[in-house]
């Protein structure tokens, strides 16, 4: 998602200090840039600022080689090389904002990647960082502890489901604040499939993380035939959600009974109260999604298409775990069988 900045004081964090921006950066500010890239932004504006990385006319703008080298040197410490490189995709997304085209050469100067290099070819694997990925037993879990006689345990549950069947962004489902109703979901995003062979519904996304206007963005919610189908907890909540005594004025798709939007924060809340100790954050239900998946035999390709991926990054997020190094084993096993035959 994006957000467009308030002002510079509040996005760079600098609470009522006085601080000093060039004007170019100040104007980079109030663009709407991807979340990631305003965050490396504020990092560097406020490690340049306190370590006094100005080039020779006083300007933190653009980042010369050697403030860009000190600023990798430093973040090479905190974090895994290619973070790294995502930071430096950032700062050159937003150099070409500001009409700075030719400061890529500045990225691909050889001292920049060979820091590069260096930082790869020094990193050593601490402690999994990596967040759990949600799994089959934990969405089991989560469905026992809800009462869905209760429309918020309705709602929530069919949000859940549906984030882990379908390998959504969670973003793509509910806000990140709630003033950020511009591209929210609403009931005319929500297509009920009647087929013979199986129902379904689609969800058109006004917008994702590869948005192509030309391609739209569809999450396809299919039965599972069980107690944790997403199709059928889905189904119960458009029930709910079209009664006239529903947030009758929200065209929302997931709200609250006054109309009020959920929020990341507020549903991620509800996921840690039902599955306390787990390292779960927002992308959990990506990768749990992908890993199930991989686990019940679809091929890559599917996989890839279903959760939207433009390209083999859908790899990192399916964990290769016990259960999925034996089923894959094991499909290679008959697979040489049958061709024996």
């Amino acid at each position: 998602m994006v957000r467009r900045a308030k002002s510079v004081i509040s996005q760079v964090g600098y609470g009522t200090n006085e601080i000093v921006i060039d004007a170019t950066v100040q104007e980079l500010l109030t663009y709407r840039i991807p979340k990631a890239y305003i965050s490396t932004l504020k990092q560097y504006i406020k490690l340049a600022t306190e370590s006094n990385w100005r080039n020779d006319n006083g300007s933190l703008w653009p980042i010369s080689i050697t403030n860009l080298m000190k600023y990798l040197a430093y973040k090479s410490q905190e974090v895994a090389p290619h973070t790294l490189r995502s930071y430096l995709c950032g700062l050159a997304y937003c150099h070409k904002l500001t009409k700075q085209f030719h400061w890529d050469q500045t990225k691909q100067h050889p001292a920049v990647q060979l820091l590069l290099k260096n930082a790869t070819r020094k990193h050593i694997h601490k402690r999994i960082t990596q967040s759990q990925h949600m799994t089959i037993d934990m969405v089991r879990l989560v469905r026992s502890k809800l009462d869905l006689k209760q429309e918020e345990h309705l709602m929530f549950w069919a949000i859940f489901s549906v984030a882990f069947y379908s390998m959504a962004r969670l973003s793509e489902l509910v806000l990140e604040k709630e003033q950020d109703t511009a591209s929210a979901l609403t009931l005319e995003h929500i297509k009920i499939e009647e087929t013979k062979e199986a129902p379904g519904v689609s969800i058109l996304l006004p917008r994702s993380k590869c948005h192509d206007p030309a391609v739209p963005a569809i999450l396809c919610v299919e039965p599972t035939y069980d107690d944790t189908c997403p199709l059928q907890a889905l189904l119960s909540y458009l029930l709910l959600r079209r009664t006239e005594s529903y947030a009758k004025d929200s065209k929302l798709l997931f709200c609250y009974k006054d109309g009020k939007p959920v929020t990341r924060r507020q549903f991620m809340t509800t996921v840690h109260d039902c599955i306390p100790g787990a390292n779960i954050d927002a992308r959990s239900f990506r990768s749990g999604g992908a890993t199930f998946w991989k686990l019940k035999g679809m091929p890559d390709l599917m996989i890839q298409r279903e959760g939207r991926w433009s390209s083999a990054a859908f790899q990192r997020y399916i964990r290769y775990t016990v259960p999925l190094r034996k089923a894959i084993r094991n499909k290679v096993a008959l697979q040489q069988i049958v061709a024996s035959i």
